[in-house]
Order: structure tokens, then sequence, then C-alpha cells
């Protein structure tokens, strides 16, 4: 007995054994007026406590998203039973599970997603920033009064014909026949990489821009950025797809579809970097920042990437062996199947829906873009003192506006997914 007291007064570990016997002799004290000695009672403490240290979760793990480990479904619990009885085991809800879920579909830009998220709006932003900038750069003011030095059209002598060919067709014909072949090679690749890179290439052909002196020189240049930046839309949607839960994936790319209207507007809002600095110093600006913006953006993605989205050719994501999982898959193919039966599918698999959804859109590019085209010349060679003015109070009605509609609309339709 003495050596045993002096084994527990040396042990750290012990000493709680002798706490748990005293709060146990406090709670049952007929314990000790049964008879039974006191090292019978601090025996029975010290089993109570290894049983209560024993009571520790056996929690089932799910390797998702590219190599990230999550928790989730059910947890073993042993726990003590009573005073000197079998420990008793039983399951109950993991309690992280829900939390983290819930945390996983309300927090949209919260870690490495608002991360992703961030570089890939900022690049498109990019992408809309340098397509756009020539539209704030001409000045058809009549009688010649036009600036060379502001005016990209007078630099050049280009007429309006000109300006319309170097505005559209220069740029949305290779745009439109690499766009087709964007889709498969996001697919193959790093589509980080591929975003950062065609960031570069288009940043590189703004500044290019800048440099020339005859039509055939920007409508090259036109053509390169047309092609680098086909290759923006696919890889930011893809991304997005593996990266963001399913219930908050049109919230996602609404989030970064108001890229959009942020680019458009910083090309509008140009015209007054036109009037201070020049044409030529404008699109070297342009272009610099926009290759500052890949080379931020090339990092970011290769610390986000492979954490969220997995490496090219690997699945995202394994099924987790939990109940709620696979309710989960239940009711995304019952979905799916309702979708199809309901809407039918062509011969080549689009639904009539998704083919109304593409008509539409086409549409609204063909006139938002005409619109973007003329808008500010028309307006600067009417109102030649005013350009500045137009410029920004234009700039505002596009960002606001259009990034009011794209986020209103994602919201829109996870809420409509979400509905039973």
């Amino acid at each position: 007995m003495p050596v045993l007291v002096l084994l527990l007064v040396a042990s750290p570990r012990a000493r709680s054994f002798v706490v748990a016997s005293r709060q146990l002799e406090q709670k049952f004290p007929a314990v000790a007026r049964a008879g039974r000695p006191r090292e019978t009672s601090a025996a029975h403490a010290v089993d109570a406590f290894v049983h209560s240290r024993r009571a520790q979760p056996r929690r089932v793990w799910a390797l998702r998203g590219g190599g990230r480990l999550r928790s989730g479904g059910r947890r073993r619990l042993t726990r003590a039973g009573p005073l000197g009885g079998a420990p008793q085991e039983e399951e109950e809800e993991e309690e992280g599970s829900d939390a983290m879920q819930q945390a996983e579909t309300t927090s949209l830009f919260a870690g490495a997603r608002g991360r992703l998220l961030a570089a890939l709006f900022i690049v498109y932003a990019s992408n809309q920033w340098c397509r756009a900038l020539l539209f704030s750069t001409v000045d058809f003011t009549p009688a010649g009064l036009a600036d060379p030095a502001r005016a990209l059209n007078a630099a050049l002598g280009l007429s309006e014909s000109q300006y319309a060919l170097l505005g559209t067709l220069a740029f949305n014909a290779l745009f439109s026949a690499a766009s087709l072949a964007a889709g498969a090679l996001v697919d193959r690749v790093d589509a980080g990489v591929a975003s950062a890179a065609a960031c570069a290439v288009w940043s590189v052909a703004t500044m290019a821009i800048g440099a020339t002196s005859t039509f055939g020189g920007a409508a090259a240049c036109r053509a390169l950025q047309g092609v680098a930046m086909a290759a923006t839309a696919p890889a930011g949607y893809s991304l997005l797809a593996r990266a963001f839960p399913a219930a908050r994936l049109a919230s996602a790319n609404s989030a970064y579809a108001t890229a959009v209207s942020v680019g458009g507007a910083l090309a509008s809002a140009s015209v007054v970097l036109d009037e201070h600095i020049g044409w030529r110093a404008s699109f070297a600006l342009v272009g610099a920042i926009g290759c500052a913006i890949a080379a931020g953006a090339a990092l970011v993605f290769r610390q986000t990437v492979p954490e969220l989205c997995g490496r090219p050719g690997e699945p995202t994501a394994t099924k987790a062996t939990t109940s709620q999982d696979a309710s989960t898959t239940d009711t995304k193919s019952s979905t799916s199947k309702t979708m199809q039966s309901s809407r039918g599918t062509t011969t080549r698999g689009f639904s009539a829906a998704a083919l109304a959804v593409l008509a539409t859109t086409a549409l609204r590019f063909c006139a938002g873009f005409s619109i973007a085209v003329w808008a500010l010349p028309v307006f600067r060679a009417a109102f030649p003192t005013r350009a500045a003015e137009f410029g920004v109070a234009y700039a505002v009605v596009v960002a606001v506006c259009g990034s009011a509609s794209a986020l209103l609309g994602g919201r829109l339709a996870d809420a409509l997914a979400a509905r039973p």
C-alpha cells in the first residue's frame, strides 16, 4: 500500500486517478460505508477513469477534393459503464460533419476556394479589359480634328469600316474557332496553367498593339488576343465546377461572370487614360497590368488547384462511405433522370433547354458587343469635350447593373435547384 501511494503521488496521470477516486467517493458515499476497503474504491475510480479516457470517437474518413481529408457520417463511442461494469459502445451522429458541410455550402469566398475564385475573377476581368480597350482609344470627330496621340484610328489612318473589322472580325473569327478547341485542351492540361499562360499571351498582344503602326499589325495582335482569350472561360468554369459544391456552384459561376462587367467598365473608364497619357501608353499600361496578373494568378493556381481540383486526369473526388453521400448521389441521379425525361435530348445529347440558352446567349453577346464597339466612339464624336464624363458614367452603369444581374441570377439558380 505505501508503494502504491508513492507511485500515485509521483505520476501526474496517477494523481488524476486519485482526484477521480475522491470525486467518486463523494458522489457514491455508500461505497465506503459498505465496508469495502479504501483501496477497492480507489481501484474502482481508476477503472472508471480508464474507461472514460477510452471514450474517444473512431471516425470514418473519406478522401475528397484531390487529397483533402474530411470526417463525416457516424462515429462509434466507447463509454464507461456502471461502476465496476463493462464499457458500453454506441453510435451517434458525427457532430462536426454537419457543421463542416454547412460551412462548405455557405462560405463562398473563404479559404482556398476564395483565393481560387478571386484569381479567376481578376484574370477574367483582365481579359475583358484588354479586349475592349480598343473601343476607348478611337475618335471619329469630323473634319479630321482627332489627335493622333489620343486616337488610334487617327494615328493608323483607319476608316470607320477598318475600325469595325479590327474591333469585331479580326478578333472574333479566331476567338470563335479557338473556343471550340479550348474546352478539349482544358480537359487535358492543367486548367490553372492554361488560364495564367493565356493571360500572359493576350497581355503581351495588348502591349504590342500600342507599338504597331499599321492596320495589319493591329489586326494580327487582335487575332492573337482572340486565340489566347478563348481559353479563359472554359478553364475558369472547369475549375469552379471541381472546386465548389453543387449547392453553391451557380453562385460561384455568377460571381466569376461579374468579371465581364467589371472588365468592360475598366475599358470604358480607360477613355480617361487615353486623354491623359495617349492610346499607345494606355495599351502598354493595361498590357503590363495583365502580365502582373498572370504571374500572380499562376502562384495562386499552383497553391489551390491541386488541393481543390486534383491533377489533370485524376478523379477529383472519391465516393464517401457514409449514408449521407449515398443519399446525395441518389438525389442527383434521380434529378438528372427527371430532367432528361421531362425535357428530352437531341441526337447529340443537348437538351432543348440547353440549346435555347445557347441561342439566347449568342443573341445577347451580339447585341452587347455591337453596343460596346460603337457606344464610346459615337458619343465621343458627338460630344468631344465630354468623352471622359460619358466613359466613367457608362463604366458605372455596366459595372453595377451587370454585376447585380449576374449575382442575382446565380442566387436564384441555386435557390431553384435546392427546391424539392
